[in-house]
């Protein structure tokens, strides 16, 4: 079956219409801060850790703030006696930690250090974790709070950012914080229903017009009719009116000579 062909006008006007339609941006910004800070067990006081968060966005689609991760590695201390929470430059604060564990067991984790990401879209939450004794916590955790309520946008996310620990109880030895790592996720908005099917429907318009336009049976009636001719490598005798009709592939008029 042969398909009409679109003229070159038409595919031109496509293309341009698809240039057109909105898109979706992407990005990951990441950035990581050395610490070295001991957390003195049984001090409230703990410690601050402050980063200035510098990555620039370079795509400009991208400007909702869709996650926030936050990598923590520490060694020693008592897990079960942390306290933490996180500061962004807006000046909003969201708990991440208050005695992991307790949740679970009313006596918190007996891991000592942690090599974990606090992650809104993690299964289990850092509250209730039941590590055992000696090990080093590790894997993805949902902050006691959500990370969300923040309330970055891409247009507050460079400033000072300040991780507080502390160690509400004694006993455990003191913990180090090692380094920690913020990981910012920016995708661009959903575009307006009304827009995208209102281009998609344009399209769509634009294509059927021209395969009706293809297909109008006036055109097709107008299209030239091959003739056919007696072969002039053979005798004429030799050929009956009806065989060279039943030879034909489309209808036309015969032309004897």
């Amino acid at each position: 079956m042969t398909y009409p062909r679109l003229p070159r006008k038409l595919s031109l006007i496509l293309v341009l219409s698809l240039m057109t339609l909105p898109t979706w941006g992407a990005i990951e910004l990441s950035q990581s801060f050395t610490a070295d800070q001991t957390i003195p067990e049984g001090n409230p006081t703990g410690l601050t850790a402050k980063g200035f968060f510098t990555q620039t966005i370079i795509d400009p689609r991208a400007n909702q703030v869709a996650s926030i991760s936050l990598g923590i590695q520490l060694t020693g201390g008592y897990n079960g006696s942390l306290f933490g929470f996180l500061v962004a430059p807006n000046g909003r604060m969201v708990t991440l930690m208050d005695r992991p564990g307790t949740a679970a067991d009313g006596f918190g984790a007996a891991s000592s250090g942690m090599n974990i990401t606090l992650a809104d879209n993690a299964t289990v939450n850092i509250q209730s974790v039941t590590d055992g004794y000696g090990t080093t916590l590790t894997g993805n955790y949902q902050p006691k709070n959500p990370m969300g309520t923040l309330g970055c946008t891409p247009d507050n996310l460079t400033g000072n950012w300040q991780l507080f620990l502390a160690s509400t109880m004694s006993g455990g030895g003191n913990a180090t914080l090692k380094s920690w790592t913020l990981d910012i996720h920016l995708v661009s908005p959903v575009p307006e229903p009304g827009s995208f099917y209102a281009a998609l429907a344009l399209l769509l318009l634009l294509l059927a017009t021209q395969l009706l336009r293809q297909m109008d049976p006036r055109r097709l009636l107008c299209r030239p009719v091959p003739q056919a001719r007696w072969p002039r490598n053979r005798p004429a005798a030799r050929y009956a009116v009806a065989d060279l009709l039943a030879r034909q592939r489309e209808p036309g008029i015969i032309m004897l000579r």
